[in-house]
């Protein structure tokens, strides 16, 4: 491989390892190579490139969703756009990590190949070439990203949510004639997620679900297993062709749900019995507030902390530091110090010399390395910006003792 391509394979792999971290993919040097300095937005344009070139990773839609074929599409997917562990994609797709280095590698190297061509055609970035269904595909993942990206975790009780979800697709059931019976176990726990972002889940599986629902109708059925609730959707006498986890309404919510933790399944009996399974971590999350006054900033951390058990809190626009910890109760302080009107430093002694909040534990997350004096006034530890996803969830984990929770 010469040297250009070296640079360019790893510029690729730093672009596609940050894809979610605005303050280093805008350093990339993709970014001067692809001529998006002096556009309004480089990291939406860089971002833009990198799913337009993962699309073409796809075999079409003739090629079945399981077929080997997909694996360095699904691969790249999952590890970077949806920002799985390399775990949970060998677990997700059922391969050693011998195999996931491999389709890896092979899929970094062709999506080299393509980014190489089409720089060598134009001089400049080339407009992508795929199909509408590959368009809608990065369009829904952009699109889910975003959604979760601002999302925040409440109390959620899923009978009632379930019960307006019914309510939502009522008017397609009395269009069709179709019947939907409703089995929700008693007792049934609440979850820690966004109502919103659930309610989004369960509608867009069932459209497409009563889109292709026998005259029998579908049967919803929810109940907890261990740390989990589990909805199965029922469809007798139906069938659902591979293709039809393709649609955009099921590849959001699949892409929603996975960011949630949960998991999708899909099965049909040669004699057309189809069940629809959802899987989602019941979860009773630690209060995690944020206090930075950069928006890039606070939408990194949730990020970073997606996976994990905690909720991640912000000051609302307006509300004072005294006003949102009295309100969030949080049980650890993610905090800045380079802040108007009222800075860390300011912050973080006021809150440790009042009784009420002097047991919040405090990480300070600065440029400013200033240990001693943050130690002094009471923080647990300082994180120097820019910081990493590994280094923020090992810190995070620590000073709440998530691991000993697990």
């Amino acid at each position: 491989m010469d040297k250009a391509k070296t640079h360019l394979i790893r510029d690729l792999h730093a672009a596609l390892a940050h894809f979610h971290d605005p303050t280093r993919l805008v350093k990339n040097p993709l970014v001067g190579l692809l001529k998006l300095q002096n556009t309004a937005a480089p990291v939406v344009g860089l971002r833009r490139m990198l799913l337009e070139l993962i699309e073409r990773l796809r075999p079409g839609e003739i090629v079945p969703y399981g077929d080997p074929e997909w694996m360095a599409h699904r691969v790249i997917y999952m590890r970077y756009i949806e920002a799985q562990d390399i775990e949970r994609v060998c677990s997700e797709l059922a391969i050693g990590r011998t195999k996931y280095y491999e389709h890896h590698r092979d899929a970094l190297r062709a999506l080299t190949t393509i980014l190489a061509a089409q720089l060598e055609a134009e001089g400049a970035p080339t407009a992508t070439s795929v199909s509408p269904d590959h368009e809608v595909g990065g369009l829904v993942g952009q699109e889910a990203a975003q959604v979760l990206s601002g999302s925040a975790s409440t109390t959620v009780d899923l009978s009632a949510l379930v019960a307006d979800v019914v309510d939502t697709v009522r008017p397609l059931l009395a269009e069709t004639g179709l019947t939907l019976t409703l089995n929700i176990a008693p007792d049934l726990p609440n979850i820690a997620a966004d109502a919103a972002v659930v309610h989004q889940i369960l509608v867009g599986l069932l459209v497409e679900m009563l889109a292709h629902a026998s005259a029998t109708g579908l049967a919803v059925m929810l109940g907890a297993s261990g740390q989990h609730i589990d909805c199965r959707f029922d469809m007798p006498g139906a069938h659902l062709r591979p293709s039809w986890q393709l649609s955009p309404g099921v590849r959001a919510s699949d892409a929603l749900l996975t960011r949630l933790g949960g998991r999708l399944q899909v099965a049909c009996a040669e004699r057309g019995q189809c069940t629809v399974s959802l899987r989602i971590p019941l979860r009773q999350p630690k209060r995690v507030l944020v206090m930075d006054n950069d928006a890039d900033t606070v939408a990194l951390y949730k990020r970073y902390l997606h996976d994990e058990n905690v909720l991640v809190l912000t000051v609302a626009e307006g509300e004072t530091v005294w006003a949102a910890l009295r309100q969030t109760q949080p049980e650890l302080l993610l905090l800045d110090l380079l802040m108007p009107q009222e800075n860390g430093w300011q912050i973080l002694r006021r809150l440790k010399e009042t009784p009420e909040t002097a047991s919040i534990p405090v990480i300070i997350c600065s440029v400013l390395e200033q240990p001693r004096l943050a130690i002094a006034l009471g923080a647990e530890c300082v994180l120097c910006k820019p910081i990493s996803r590994q280094e923020l969830v090992r810190t995070v984990r620590r000073v709440l003792m998530l691991d000993a929770q697990a």
